[in-house]
């Protein structure tokens, strides 16, 4: 499978589908991740996706030649109806894409928290 999310160039609007992606991983298992090249703006972004073990792989659009081999995109606007008491309406949207455009079965991971490496700085 791969995803293409083509709908942002805000950074809190793109994270905000990490816990729809991550809910997709826990049903289907790890996807490719497609993400704009203007996001090349976020120093480490591709990294940061990499690390967080969701994904076979993370490419910026320019990298890859498509002709269709994309199946799945995050469209930018899309209804926010949940039924969530925690759940802020851009991950909704994401969700509610992925599950009325695409037939996709599964359930948000509303626990999800973005992983990093632990860096040592020498700064006290």
């Amino acid at each position: 499978m791969i995803i293409y999310m083509n709908m942002t160039d805000s950074l809190g609007d793109f994270l905000s589908g990490l816990p729809t992606l991550k809910g997709i991983h826990d049903t289907y298992g790890k996807f490719q991740l497609v993400i704009k090249a203007t996001n090349r703006k976020f120093k480490g972004i591709k990294e940061l996706l990499e690390y967080q073990n969701i994904f076979t792989s993370v490419y910026f659009d320019d990298e890859l030649f498509f002709d269709g081999a994309l199946n799945m995109f995050i469209p930018h606007n899309f209804n926010e109806h949940t039924t969530s008491d925690i759940r802020p309406g851009e991950v909704a949207r994401f969700e509610n894409a992925m599950k009325e455009m695409y037939g996709l079965q599964f359930e948000v991971d509303d626990s999800f928290e973005i992983k990093f490496p632990n860096i040592e700085t020498g700064i006290d």
